[in-house]
């Protein structure tokens, strides 16, 4: 595509030092019929990711958008692996599970104590 600023000469070259550089390529602009999936996923579990401690640990220089899109990725190829995932994070005192207290499985679920609910969750 020509830019507003470009003139003829500035875009034959750019286009014929792209054809030089990617020499398969074909411009069939109009006869590509580009189909796209779309995949809704419930990112709880991303969103839990991308402000957790082991999100932190696994991508320390990371927005925590991004965190969640590498998060959702990943529930979205694998979902049981990542929510394993999020069971064998350990607390800061070595209790395992502690992030699953954050996801709601159930409306009644912060009725319940902690220690029994998690002991439920290990079941």
């Amino acid at each position: 595509i020509q830019g507003q600023d470009e003139d003829d000469e500035d875009f034959e070259e750019r286009m014929l030092a792209f054809s030089q550089m990617h020499p398969n390529h074909k411009d069939e602009d109009e006869d590509i019929d580009w189909k796209c999936n779309v995949d809704i996923v419930d990112d709880n579990v991303a969103q839990l990711f991308g402000r957790s401690v082991r999100g932190k640990k696994e991508f320390p220089d990371t927005a925590v958008n991004l965190k969640v899109a590498i998060a959702t990725a990943r529930w979205a190829k694998d979902p049981l692996s990542e929510l394993a995932y999020t069971w064998s994070a350990a607390s800061d005192a070595g209790v395992f599970g502690t992030e699953m207290l954050f996801l709601n499985v159930h409306p009644l679920q912060r009725l319940l104590p902690k220690p029994l609910l998690l002991r439920e969750y290990e079941r």
